[in-house]
């Protein structure tokens, strides 16, 4: 599927599910980006839409942009929240569709989808084609091992099997693609990282595993 029309499919979702999310869900903090509740998690993805689509902050990922977003935000509700993404967000899918290498966006909406849906107490969008993509992160790992003299590492879940590099394997991690996809963006500690089934030695590539660092807590969600 393309990258914007993911985005698209999870915006929808996720703007589907906020009327039904009581005042008690929205207030409720998440484990992934701890100083955030679910609404702020919602202020955050329109406000990034917003900022990639008006051009006035070309790094609207960075901390201090996401903590403006959200700041900004602060007083709206969740209507008036998503009243606003329903202008911002197919602004930006418009722009991802026409730049497709603009997946940044995309992997973060449906990692942030994990993240609001598991504070709240519900599921939404947890397989498919959001997962697929943000899966494709683990590709970041390979010039950082290069770069480290790190062979390569190889990844096999139910959906692939892949290498991390271009010469055999000097490790391999099996787990779900779910968890690979949640451990790579800075969704699950060190100890749960470990926990997962290794051949090899995997102290070797824990720093050059995820984007984000890990959280000094464990991250569990409902299975």
């Amino acid at each position: 599927m393309d990258p914007h029309k993911i985005y698209r499919e999870t915006r929808q979702r996720l703007v589907a599910l906020a009327p039904e999310l009581d005042d008690a869900q929205l207030a409720t903090m998440t484990l992934a980006c701890p100083a955030w509740t679910v609404k702020d998690v919602y202020a955050h993805l329109s406000g990034l839409a917003s900022d990639l689509t008006t051009g006035g902050h070309p790094r609207a990922g960075a901390p201090h942009h996401t903590a403006r977003q959200v700041a900004n935000r602060s007083t709206w509700g969740i209507h008036e929240i998503c009243d606003e993404w329903a202008v911002t967000g197919p602004a930006l899918e418009a722009r991802i569709e026409a730049e497709p290498a603009l997946r940044a966006p995309v992997i973060d909406i449906w990692t942030h989808e994990q993240d609001l849906a598991n504070a709240a107490g519900v599921r939404s969008g947890r397989n498919g084609a959001g997962l697929e993509l943000t899966l494709n992160a683990v590709w970041t790992m390979k010039r950082k091992l290069r770069e480290a003299g790190i062979a390569p590492l190889r990844i096999v879940t139910e959906h692939v099997d892949w290498t991390i590099g271009d010469a055999e394997p000097g490790a391999t991690l099996r787990t779900s693609s779910y968890e690979m996809a949640r451990a790579i963006l800075g969704r699950r500690s060190v100890d749960q990282i470990l926990a997962y089934e290794w051949d090899g030695e995997p102290g070797l590539y824990l720093e050059h595993m995820a984007f984000f660092t890990p959280p000094p807590y464990a991250i569990v969600e409902s299975p």
